[in-house]
């Protein structure tokens, strides 16, 4: 029986190349970062992600979960990642022992290639600048168990990938990572911070294109995902205070040591790692700590005592909130106002909840006379507003674009609501109209509100003027 070898090998290299990645872990703070990235099939367990499969590790197999069949590539993000936690909850060792160790019997006998992501914590401290070459010596319970874990995959896959990460941060206000966390706290008279625990911080954003491209690259082996530069917990804070002066805040910073703060284990000293191998065998360019926190600070501003995010995604200025009980102050109104007419009187508004996903939605907004807006509708959700300062018109409108109905807000007719699936459009009619809206979450752009298409789109000024002032000769003929 002739074989023709070069189309058996084709054969097989495109059966591979159609196989997928699975995400063990897509909900979490590197597992959303990733699925962005790359295409995959996610698992989640008690938060939910769009198209993601439920998976509880503790209490089901992951061959019951998917089909282990479709994927070449396994990257195990579940665990108990909290040092504290892996030292006083009894389930820390089944979920990041016992659970990843029956997926990991799983993977292999469908040969799925595991990446794992382990810990700078594997190593004790003592040294520093710590390569895939020194041996391991943790002193954490979470760090022993990410041994475990290695030396496991080790003695049972010839080809693996072992992602060690140094601290991760992230760029986001909310993130809950150190620069997100240090930035919040800048209202406070003091801040505590160790000076004598030192690590090589890592962007979420480099963690998730070093796994995507370990793997396109066919590596194999341990990697250390780090940052290129050490830092200790004060360099960042100073980093922190560096580039957010512009916000006024000067507390006082009393540096300790990190054994005087509360916690159930002593933490290694110096953790940092070295990322030549990652570098070299992938071409990735690490993030610098100082660049993304002077992104991340100079993206917040001060409107009184209030403290908010500028949204990147935004047409116009907006911000979110970030603190946890937010009060929107007539000086903050003000400080909204100048920053419009900083930038050309354009709209702008301050929300109080803090991204996107809040499952309750408040603003202030600014709207401007003369700035065209397309009608549109919500399909599936309400939303009312309060008139603060100004005047406007709020236009409700049919579905084939008559007026159905008209409605001034001003310090007189304070107040609006407008029902779901209903097309309308607010415009000023003094030089610019100030108003709080309330409304569900989250907020899902690519269905929760549609343009209408009897208005002029927009790009053309003469038709945007007239269309306007046909609106504005309704008035009081549909105010009732």
């Amino acid at each position: 029986m002739n074989l023709n070898i070069q189309e058996i090998m084709s054969s097989y290299i495109s059966n591979k190349m159609e196989k997928k990645k699975l995400v063990i872990g897509a909900s979490s703070f590197v597992g959303r970062e990733l699925m962005k990235r790359t295409d995959a099939t996610g698992t989640y367990n008690s938060r939910p992600i769009n198209g993601g499969v439920k998976f509880d590790s503790m209490h089901v197999k992951i061959g019951d979960a998917v089909d282990l069949k479709k994927f070449s590539h396994a990257i195990i993000l579940i665990g108990d990642t909290n040092p504290d936690t892996c030292v006083t909850d009894l389930d820390s060792r089944k979920l990041n022992v016992d659970s990843i160790k029956s997926i990991l019997e799983e993977l292999k006998r469908f040969e799925i290639m595991p990446v794992f992501t382990s810990s700078e914590f594997v190593f004790d401290g003592k040294k520093g600048n710590y390569t895939e070459a020194d041996a391991t010596s943790p002193i954490l319970v979470y760090g022993k168990q990410k041994v475990e874990i290695e030396s496991y995959i080790q003695k049972n896959f010839s080809n693996y990938i072992i992602a060690r990460l140094a601290k991760v941060y992230g760029n986001d206000i909310n993130d809950n990572t150190i620069f997100s966390k240090w930035i919040r706290e800048l209202p406070r008279n003091e801040i505590r911070c160790a000076s004598d625990q030192i690590f090589s911080p890592v962007f979420v954003g480099d963690v998730a294109e070093s796994i995507n491209l370990l793997i396109e690259n066919g590596c194999s082996g341990i990697y250390h995902v780090a940052g290129e530069k050490a830092y200790s917990r004060l360099d960042l804070l100073k980093l922190v205070l560096k580039h957010s002066s512009h916000l006024k805040f000067d507390p006082i910073i009393t540096s300790c040591r990190i054994d005087d703060f509360n916690l159930k284990e002593k933490r290694p000293k110096n953790v940092s790692m070295i990322p030549d191998k990652l570098i070299r065998d992938t071409g990735i360019k690490m993030h610098d700590a100082e660049e993304i926190c002077k992104g991340m600070a100079g993206s917040v501003r001060r409107f009184d005592n209030l403290l908010a995010m500028k949204d990147r995604n935004a047409r116009t200025p907006s911000y979110y909130n970030i603190d946890d009980n937010p009060t929107i102050t007539k000086k903050a109104i003000a400080e909204l106002k100048a920053e419009s007419s900083e930038n050309n009187d354009t709209d702008i508004r301050i929300s109080s909840h803090k991204s996107p996903e809040d499952k309750f939605h408040e603003m202030v907004i600014m709207l401007h006379k003369g700035i065209y807006r397309k009608p549109h509708k919500h399909p599936h959700k309400e939303e009312a507003y309060h008139m603060i300062e100004g005047k406007m018109e709020v236009f409700i409108f049919n579905e084939s674009g008559s007026v159905r109905l008209t409605r001034v807000l001003d310090q007189d007719n304070m107040t609006f609501r407008i029902e779901k699936d209903t097309y309308h459009i607010a415009i000023p009619l003094t030089d610019f109209a100030i108003f709080h809206k309330i409304k569900p979450g989250p907020f899902i752009r690519e269905t929760d509100c549609i343009n209408a298409r009897f208005a002029p789109d927009g790009h053309d000024v003469k038709e945007n003027n007239k269309y306007y002032e046909k609106l504005l000769r309704c008035i009081g003929e549909k105010n009732g």
